[in-house]
């Protein structure tokens, strides 16, 4: 398989912090890839690496052959490199249609005269991306959602369906899932499992970052294990979970060789 992303020695320092430091790992085409570790581990900032909120300190992110280091976070969102994070972040005060169609703006060929004029081709652009969302909002279990309902009013586990739906409108070719069923229950986090296996149907290729180990050990095909910054395994999640580095990580060094 071809890797679609692929990190090269990057680093991330604040100051004199390494928040991360020397992590290499490709993440294939068409897989699903967890990135796993306690709590600090440097987790969301690589994710912040990748999507350009920070840049690099050190290192090279290539996306689809060609490295990505230096572009703006909309030009990497028009690569096809799209996010959501570990706290909500929707437009709180915007419909739930509209969160996910604003998701579309990087796709969208209608410029602002064209908007301000209401052109035929503008107009049918409108159609096309009202279609759209409400095909991605029933792919995400919303379809009953009322579509001008303020986005603040969903309940939890729903904003977070609406937060991947709107990720899912910029057409991403990767998607970057953080925690996305932190603070569900059981049933809910069975409901999220499934969502991921549909998006990758439809060809998007994941990194998905969670702490609930039952999740990522049924859906992901490969783990990497993040601690202090710094890569300590990777593999296959039978292999993980076995690993005596990562069950030192996480029980730390006593429990870890009692369990190793």
């Amino acid at each position: 398989m071809k890797a679609l992303l692929s990190l090269e020695r990057v680093g991330k320092s604040f100051g004199g912090l390494a928040a991360l430091a020397d992590i290499s790992f490709s993440v294939e085409a068409g897989e699903i890839l967890g990135i796993i570790g306690p709590n600090g581990a440097g987790k969301t900032t690589l994710f912040n690496v990748i999507t350009a909120f920070f840049p690099p300190t050190e290192g090279t992110v290539i996306f689809d052959g060609r490295p990505i280091g230096g572009l703006p976070p909309h030009a990497i969102a028009h690569r096809g490199i799209s996010r959501t994070f570990q706290n909500i972040r929707l437009f709180s005060a915007m419909s739930v249609e509209e969160n996910v169609m604003v998701g579309r703006h990087c796709r969208s060929r209608a410029g602002v005269w064209r908007g301000v004029l209401r052109t035929r081709g503008q107009r049918g652009e409108e159609r096309e991306i009202r279609e759209r969302t409400r095909e991605l909002l029933e792919l995400v279990g919303l379809e009953g959602a009322d579509p001008g309902r303020e986005a603040r009013a969903l309940p939890y586990g729903h904003q977070r369906r609406l937060e991947i739906a709107r990720s899912l409108a910029a057409e991403p070719r990767l998607l970057l899932l953080d925690e996305p069923a932190a603070g569900m229950n059981e049933a809910e986090t069975r409901e999220v499992f499934e969502l991921i296996r549909r998006v990758r149907l439809l060809g998007v290729t994941i990194l998905l970052i969670e702490h609930d180990m039952s999740l990522v050990m049924k859906a992901c095909d490969r783990l990497v294990v993040f601690n202090f910054g710094r890569m300590i395994a990777e593999g296959p999640p039978a292999a993980i979970r076995k690993d005596p580095r990562v069950i030192e990580a996480y029980l730390g060094p006593e429990e870890g060789s009692e369990d190793a």
